[in-house]
């Protein structure tokens, strides 16, 4: 018998392998970490499009919701549209779409808001920190929402003109009072206090407390765009991008999202009870210049105006804007929040 060359005299060496096959040689897969001791740029862009990606299936998910609900309602309408309900359900219109938008406000926003901060993984923390809030921060970005907004209303009414012209009518959403005290109460309770604290949870909170990590203005200008086009018409999405900006800006110097939120329920009463008529144009004048001069003095007398941000992040440009263009959620978003403000309000 054969003995293989490492067996032992008088035994057998070990047995026969038949042939395998011819297995290609796998190169080792790239390192995240480069020589340097840092995140190679391949790495960083793919997390980058990842996050890109995670923000934008959360905003789809938001307007998924919401229109679901409203198709839904719309859908019961109709069930109805030849019983008797249905001339109450008519008369009580504005109050039930008060109330349904405020039902989708809570669960497409909220849904949006721990979707995001699931995935993107943000700590409640770096979203809420009451240690941090500051009234001076509050009065600074509620003065600087009513400057906006009284120069951005003015330029936006001289487009309506133009656009009117041209044979378009861009329209708003109705948040009217006076119709009747149900309708008015929610009414109030949504546009005061349920859709600020939800769309900045939304926004300001998950959105830009995720993308701070690849710059801070790079965060507080891509959540503007967002959420002044989430609005879905022209009227409310350009003073509102500008105001966003100042929102941004505050969240970011205050490292939270209790001051814009506060921002956003004091900035949306003012509009709604001024739209509303129960103040007098001079009375509200004068409330303005009040609020105006007592903000700029308690800001100036503050601290507020020392803390400037910190630098944005050493990172190469093209991982926040070309691997943000990248990114197909991204694209989606922006196309269906321009189809709402053509399609609905157009």
């Amino acid at each position: 018998m054969y003995q293989w060359p490492n067996g032992q005299p008088g035994q057998p060496g070990p047995a026969y392998q038949p042939y395998q096959g011819y297995t290609p040689y796998q190169p080792p897969a790239p390192s995240p970490i480069g020589p340097d001791g840092r995140p190679t740029l391949p790495y960083l862009q793919k997390n980058a499009r990842k996050l890109y990606n995670t923000v934008g299936l959360g905003l789809i998910l938001q307007t998924a919701i919401m229109f679901t609900i409203s198709l839904l309602f719309s859908m019961g309408l109709l069930l109805f549209s030849h019983t008797q309900l249905y001339s109450w359900l008519y008369q009580n219109y504005q109050g039930l779409t008060m109330a349904l938008s405020m039902v989708a406000a809570l669960v497409g926003n909220l849904t949006a808001y721990f979707f995001i901060k699931r995935f993107a993984g943000l700590k409640s923390r770096q979203v809420f920190d009451f240690s941090r809030l500051r009234f001076s921060h509050v009065l600074f970005g509620f003065i600087a929402c009513l400057g906006v907004n009284g120069v951005f209303s003015f330029l936006v009414d001289l487009l309506g003109q133009g656009l009117r012209s041209l044979g378009l009518n861009p329209t708003t959403p109705d948040f009217s009072l006076g119709v009747g005290l149900a309708a008015d109460v929610i009414t109030v309770l949504y546009v005061v206090i349920v859709a600020p604290i939800t769309e900045e949870l939304v926004f300001r909170g998950a959105v830009q407390t995720s993308l701070r990590r690849y710059g801070h203005w790079f965060s507080i200008i891509v959540t503007a765009l967002l959420f002044s086009l989430m609005h879905g018409n022209l009227y409310q999405a350009i003073p509102t991008f500008f105001m966003a900006l100042v929102m941004g800006y505050v969240a970011d110097r205050s490292g939270t999202v209790l001051p814009t939120i506060l921002i956003h329920m004091l900035n949306n009463g003012f509009a709604l009870f001024q739209t509303a008529g129960l103040v007098s144009d001079r009375v509200m004048y004068i409330i303005m210049g009040a609020i105006m001069i007592a903000g700029v003095l308690i800001v100036l007398l503050s601290k507020f105006y020392k803390k400037v941000p910190a630098p944005d992040p050493a990172i190469h440009p093209s991982l926040r804007w070309q691997s943000l263009c990248s990114s197909w959620s991204f694209w989606v978003t922006i196309a269906v929040y321009l189809l709402l403000i053509f399609f609905v309000y157009m």
